[in-house]
């Protein structure tokens, strides 16, 4: 069930932000600014998957997913406070 509830906000998470980016990005820069987006979403993955695989050592598998929850539900309030983002129709 919370797989269910997980995939409903992401998809509408990303259903949001492609919107935005649509209507927010001029024209004649928005290849440029999609590519760039999908580098950041999928062409860093195994950086990130591999800096977990050496934290892996580190902690237990219950503590790294609490610390990275944490540190998306900090970096989603830190792009909540700015009032330019907040004022997005």
């Amino acid at each position: 069930m919370l797989q269910v509830g997980r995939g409903f906000c992401v998809g509408f998470g990303i259903t949001l932000w492609d919107t935005m980016v649509m209507q927010h990005v001029p024209q004649h820069m928005l290849s440029r600014v999609i590519s760039m987006d999908w580098f950041g979403s999928i062409g860093l993955l195994p950086a990130g998957l591999g800096l977990w695989a050496v934290l892996s050592g580190v902690a237990p598998p219950g503590t790294l997913l609490a610390a990275s929850f944490a540190f998306c539900t900090c970096l989603f309030l830190v792009g909540l406070s700015n009032r330019h983002i907040r004022a997005l129709d």
